[in-house]
């Protein structure tokens, strides 16, 4: 449904994932105060994959709509933490100043809308306060229109970006 693209294999002698231990526990019931059980949690925001390690092993692994641990699939908001995870060593490196830093600094095509007083900040925490409909399921929704403008490049995805309009303001909601 949506565009991918496969990540290529590493040039050169790949190395294997390493693969944690697996000490499995039915947790599928276990309850969280304000929360429920992990189950409720799951079936309430359509999970389609649940994975906890704790002490270095996978001690729940579930699935649904489909998906399997041998099965291909989009990475979605794992690739959010990866990002974070590579603005840090950014910063570390001084390619950027902080987290703090406007959004507009590195991106100059930003500097307009919406997105004009945001920080890395806002970003990295899903609080920009950018209106925003992430329906999969809706063909007009931003994540639709935003897939098929990828085509297009760069300039038309700035373009859109700058147009849209703030709900809320930045870092007061998720």
């Amino acid at each position: 449904i949506y565009a991918t693209r496969a990540i290529a294999h590493v040039v050169g002698e790949p190395r294997p994932a390493y693969p944690l231990p697996v000490a499995l526990r039915d947790l599928s019931q276990l309850k969280v105060e304000g929360v429920g059980s992990i189950e409720d949690y799951r079936q309430r925001h359509h999970v389609a994959g649940m994975l906890v390690i704790q002490g270095g092993k996978i001690v729940y692994e579930q699935y649904a709509f489909g998906h399997a641990a041998d099965k291909k699939w989009t990475s979605w908001s794992v690739a959010k933490s990866l990002v974070s995870i590579l603005v840090g060593a950014a910063i570390k490196e001084g390619y950027i100043g902080g987290v703090d830093d406007l959004v507009s600094d590195y991106l100059p095509s930003l500097k307009r809308g919406a997105y004009a007083a945001l920080t890395i900040k806002h970003l990295l925490q899903m609080s920009s306060g950018v209106q925003w409909n992430e329906r999969y399921d809706d063909p007009n929704s931003d994540v639709a229109r935003f897939g098929a403008l990828r085509s297009q490049g760069e300039p038309a995805i700035m373009r859109y970006l700058s147009a849209k309009p703030r709900a809320h303001e930045p870092g007061t909601r998720f």
